[in-house]
């Protein structure tokens, strides 16, 4: 039984976006990919070129286990907040440790947008 379940964790993690640290937390100490190390990014156009904005509170269950439909409707809550925007992309980020170079880089996790 144990073993069926690490293998659906297993399968989940690398077929979705969740995190080792939830559903089970097989693999979780394997990696720096937890809650506190994503984030959401936030970007706003007007003229074609995207500007970062500070990013809305999110539940943390977006960030644990982002969908595309639930950064779409980031985006579009962003979109309704900014009226001159004609472009709203919210993305959900994490770090992953190059044991090459020694150092955490971030890596994107799914990003979704919203346009007028």
């Amino acid at each position: 039984m144990l073993c069926a379940i690490a293998l659906a964790q297993r399968a989940l993690l690398l077929t979705t976006p969740l995190t080792p640290w939830m559903g089970g937390g097989f693999s979780m100490f394997t990696t720096v990919d937890g809650i506190n190390a994503r984030h959401l990014r936030c970007f706003v156009s007007t003229t074609g070129a995207d500007v970062a904005i500070a990013a809305p509170v999110v539940p943390e269950s977006l960030l644990n286990f982002p969908t595309e439909a639930a950064l779409h409707e980031v985006a579009a809550k962003i979109l309704v907040d900014r009226p001159t925007a004609t472009r709203a992309r919210a993305e959900v980020w994490t770090f992953r440790f190059d044991r090459d170079r020694g150092v955490a880089i971030a890596d994107p996790v799914l990003s979704a947008e919203a346009k007028r």
